[in-house]
């Protein structure tokens, strides 16, 4: 047992024993515009407050009632109490939290948009809205899909013109920038940030580390999703709990070009051992403090860049 199983029983316990209670009140399905998210773990994820409400404004763009359920952007109380009013539900994991909205399909008879990473960035985050969008309309919700899209094209090309203002920036400070990236870290963040890297800062995936306890029964399907991202690149995952075999494997790996290593506080030392840029986002988290960050959406992706640049550019001599 773990934080990524024990959440998703703590959850179903709280619908179980509390949520039902309202039932009557909130009959199953009856606010067609209405979602539940699941989505990053309090407190296990690093980034989860900001996260969550990044989830909620991006939703509630294309035209949703968002239940985001955790932290201060929620509704407390009253809003899991209208859980079962809700259209559907959006899953945001490869595989933690499952369970919830398999529970909230056998008991209200919601289905459930399933989006399997994190979305970072341009790319995924309009394929995960878009997404929605099309789920949303097949299940009766009633949305401007006009609205909609435009509102996913404003975001979109917001993100696209900061991308841009960095193009010479990134041309003229490509050699001093890390050209691949090892992760030791959750599966949503390993396959979320090895597109978002490779495909929209050119930085390389390298050997990938799931350390989230990952059942058998996903690891194919994460395994395939990463082997998915590029047709020119294998990016090859390992799934084992223990980080510190993954720092051993790391360590035994060619060092001879500048590479990035995206950890816990834990691996600050082997990039330090391996003359790595690092980046400390998954807990224990000594080394960062986070505030107002989100590591989602299109703001997401821009935070990442900033993360990553700002590491390099302070060893920058």
């Amino acid at each position: 047992m773990n934080n990524y199983r024990s959440h998703s029983e703590v959850i179903n316990a709280i619908i179980n024993q509390y949520v039902r209670d309202f039932e009557d009140q909130n009959p199953a399905r009856s606010k067609k515009n209405l979602v539940n998210v699941f989505a990053s773990i309090p407190y296990q994820d690093n980034f989860w407050k900001e996260n969550l409400k990044e989830y909620k404004r991006l939703l509630e763009g294309i035209g949703l009632e968002v239940n985001i359920l955790f932290g201060p952007f929620s509704g407390g109380v009253k809003e899991w109490q209208t859980i079962p009013s809700a259209n559907f539900n959006i899953l945001v994991s490869p595989w933690y939290g499952e369970p919830v909205v398999e529970n909230l399909k056998n008991l209200y008879d919601q289905p459930y948009y399933k989006f399997g990473y994190v979305p970072i960035g341009g790319n995924e985050t309009t394929k995960f809205l878009k997404g929605v969008l099309e789920f949303a309309k097949e299940n009766g919700a009633e949305i401007d899909e006009k609205k909609a899209n435009e509102f996913i094209y404003r975001e979109e090309s917001a993100f696209y013109e900061e991308i841009d203002n960095l193009t010479t920036f990134i041309t003229e400070f490509r050699y001093g920038l890390p050209g691949h990236v090892h992760i030791i870290g959750d599966s949503g963040y390993v396959i979320g940030l090895s597109k978002f890297l490779l495909l929209e800062t050119g930085i390389i995936p390298k050997e990938q580390y799931i350390v989230d306890n990952t059942p058998k029964k996903y690891q194919q399907e994460i395994a395939d999703e990463l082997a998915n991202i590029s047709e020119k690149r294998d990016i090859p995952v390992s799934f084992d709990p223990d980080a510190g075999k993954a720092q051993k494997e790391i360590l035994a790996l060619d060092h001879s070009r500048r590479g990035l290593i995206i950890g816990s506080g834990w691996d600050r030392d082997l990039a330090k051992k391996t003359n790595s840029d690092f980046v400390a986002a998954f807990h224990p988290i000594q080394y960062r403090l986070t505030l107002s960050t989100n590591w989602v959406g299109y703001t997401g992706g821009l935070h990442v860049i900033e993360d990553i640049y700002n590491t390099v550019l302070s060893s920058y001599q």
